[in-house]
């Protein structure tokens, strides 16, 4: 019975690590591929009429999503968290017009930055394909990572303490 229970658990830790491996490799295979071509938005309008603009003092996180992604709602949460701590500029692709997008942030308890991409055109300029995607900027506006779908909190704080 104990040999039983010893080679589920080994069986149960292997296929966490390949789920881990998976994920993180399709994760990187989806990610956006043109972010290093484009240049960090120095200024923009946000959805409630405020100017964000780009600070060269501190790491920067631009996040892609959408107010219709089930999985960008799952982790909406955290980029509130992050955004506490780090500059963090989100684009909501095709998410509506800003009354909506200012509707959804007063639902959810959200206080981020977002820029409303009505058109999914800088998404496209970005090549994001995939939703939710990140772009993390070291402070010289310098692209250091680029990946898509979910991310823990703990995953971008290893990431942004990379490169502090």
């Amino acid at each position: 019975m104990k040999q039983k229970a010893i080679k589920w658990l080994k069986e149960a830790a292997i296929l966490a690590v390949l789920v881990v491996v998976l994920s993180v490799g399709v994760g990187w295979w989806r990610a956006p591929k043109h972010a290093e071509t484009q240049p960090i938005p120095q200024t923009l309008r946000l959805y409630d009429g405020t100017t964000f603009r780009f600070r060269n003092d501190a790491p920067l996180v631009i996040h892609f999503w959408g107010s219709w992604c089930p999985v960008c709602r799952a982790e909406i949460d955290t980029i509130e968290k992050l955004s506490k701590e780090v500059p963090v500029l989100t684009v909501a692709v095709k998410s509506g017009e800003d009354a909506e997008i200012a509707q959804f942030m007063k639902k959810h308890g959200l206080d981020f930055a977002v820029y409303n991409d009505r058109d999914g055109s800088m998404a496209a300029r970005y090549g994001v394909q995939v939703f939710p995607s990140t772009l993390i900027y070291d402070a010289s506006g310098t692209l250091r990572f680029s990946m898509s779908g979910y991310t823990t909190y703990a995953g971008f704080l290893a990431r942004l303490n990379m490169i502090r």
